[in-house]
């Protein structure tokens, strides 16, 4: 992959990024007094996608740790920024799941450090990423709800660390050999939203 930038990955950021703000701008939303069926669909979407956007222009061998840790500064930053502006507590900065916002950059830098643990360890990749799921599994299930759970922010780990190696797997030839059997694909997919729009419709 050449340094050059991609435009439908760009264009996929652009989408990310509206359908964030349209997640997150509850008015437009509402009927008669109540959030459409539809916002549910919409929270579940977006974020995965810019996980594995996120994934997929990382290149595993040549990224830089210590340059990722820059996105520190603006979750830090505006972070606190916006917890002076709205007077909240700078204690549940830390302490909250979504860090009043600012949790993206703070999850994602923490999936670079996981990466950077599979190499250190020289680890298989794939391996690797199976370990750290199992593991932010287990934090998950053991401090749930709890002030250690949402300070480490186990939900948001645990429910993306998997969209984030899936960006990873397609960058290293998935999306080839997707692009090479379009039609199985295509077929699977298909039987896949059948199967689940069948499957919510009996519930």
């Amino acid at each position: 992959m050449n340094a050059s930038r991609i435009f439908y990955i760009d264009a996929l950021k652009a989408i990310a990024i509206v359908l964030v703000v349209m997640g997150h701008t509850n008015v437009i939303w509402e009927v008669g007094g109540s959030n459409s069926v539809y916002l549910p669909i919409l929270s579940v979407f977006h974020m995965p996608l810019f996980m594995a956007l996120s994934g997929y222009v990382t290149n595993v061998e040549t990224f830089n740790l210590a340059k990722r840790a820059k996105m520190l500064i603006p979750f830090f930053v505006f972070g606190f920024a916006w917890t002076a502006f709205v007077q909240l507590p700078i204690g549940g900065f830390f302490t909250s799941e979504a860090k009043y916002g600012y949790w993206y950059l703070y999850v994602l830098f923490a999936f670079f450090v996981f990466l950077s643990l599979i190499r250190a360890m020289k680890r298989n990749l794939y391996i690797g990423m199976g370990l750290v799921q199992i593991g932010l599994m287990g934090l998950h299930f053991m401090f749930h709800r709890t002030i250690t759970g949402t300070t480490i922010s186990t939900d948001h780990m645990f429910q993306l660390w998997p969209f984030f190696c899936l960006g990873i797997i397609l960058r290293r030839g998935l999306l080839n050999k997707i692009y090479s059997h379009k039609i199985k694909v295509l077929t699977i997919c298909s039987l896949g939203v059948v199967g689940i729009w069948g499957g919510a419709n009996i519930l």
